[in-house]
């Protein structure tokens, strides 16, 4: 195990005229946080990072849990960061970091493809744009990589109780897509964000900056996990009902800080 190594390996290579791609796991990744700074990003080093085991790895246990990955990386300037909904977009997000000149990051959790058909050739997709999946009246949800399905789940529960929801596939958390944002946080009454990570500095956090930044008022209720070390688990369920992140759980999260803004006792999350 020589993750500062390989990080440094891969730098070398990247002066040399190469476009390595760096393989390590998320938590793993925090080892090598000094030369990701110093060595990859201080240079603007063509190198894309591939983040496996981001998000919860329940058998794994706490020290393999890659929850903090994108509160860690955020804060360096220069880089690029995604998370892809499947597999499909992930080979796309492959294609778009070995085509950028500088530091990219792909996160990506343990487990099975969603089953998802692959493309022949990938696609670069266009830095920091996101995609929309479902328009919404009520609440915009806004999810990022593995979250992304249970989204459009939320969205389909919330339909249930008269709640209009649209979904955004977010696809970048640095650079964000600030321009759909805005528009969004406009017609929106409640911005809803979800991400297979703890909430603290994570994007969640990166939305509500954004819209402080460009002075737009709209709620944002973040779900992520808990500013906490989560403990090893048998699935990824039990320990999402253990952390109030079961559908369930959410569902009646959001419903109610909606009924929160409906009755005028907005709070800050």
């Amino acid at each position: 195990i020589a993750e500062e190594h390989a990080v440094l390996f891969a730098c070398g290579m990247a002066t040399s005229g190469f476009h390595p791609v760096c393989a390590i796991y998320s938590t793993f990744l925090q080892r090598a946080y000094d030369q990701i700074i110093h060595d990859v990003a201080l240079q603007n080093l063509p190198i894309l990072f591939c983040l496996d085991r981001a998000g919860l790895s329940p058998n794994d246990g706490a020290t393999h849990h890659g929850l903090f990955d994108l509160s860690y990386l955020r804060c360096v300037p220069g880089v690029v960061i995604m998370a892809p909904a499947d597999e499909d977009e992930l080979a796309d997000m492959i294609a778009t970091g070995l085509a950028f000149k500088g530091p990219t990051f792909i996160r990506y959790p343990r487990g099975n493809s969603l089953g998802v058909g692959v493309k022949d050739t990938p696609t670069p997709i266009e830095i920091g744009q996101s995609n929309r999946l479902q328009a919404g009246r009520d609440i915009d949800i806004w999810a990022i990589g593995s979250m992304v399905v249970d989204a459009e789940k939320l969205a389909a529960q919330l339909r249930e109780h008269d709640i209009d929801a649209g979904v955004v596939n977010a696809r970048f958390v640095k650079p964000l897509d600030t321009k759909r944002l805005a528009k969004s946080a406009q017609s929106a009454k409640l911005i809803v964000s979800m991400e297979d990570q703890v909430i603290t500095g994570g994007f969640g956090t990166s939305i509500m900056e954004a819209l402080q930044e460009a002075a737009i008022k709209c709620p944002v209720h973040r779900i992520g996990w808990p500013d906490t070390f989560i403990d090893h688990g048998d699935s990824v369920s039990k320990i999402r009902e253990e952390n109030n992140l079961s559908s369930g759980k959410i569902l009646e999260s959001v419903i109610s800080r909606i009924w929160q803004i409906k009755a005028g006792e907005e709070v800050d999350t």
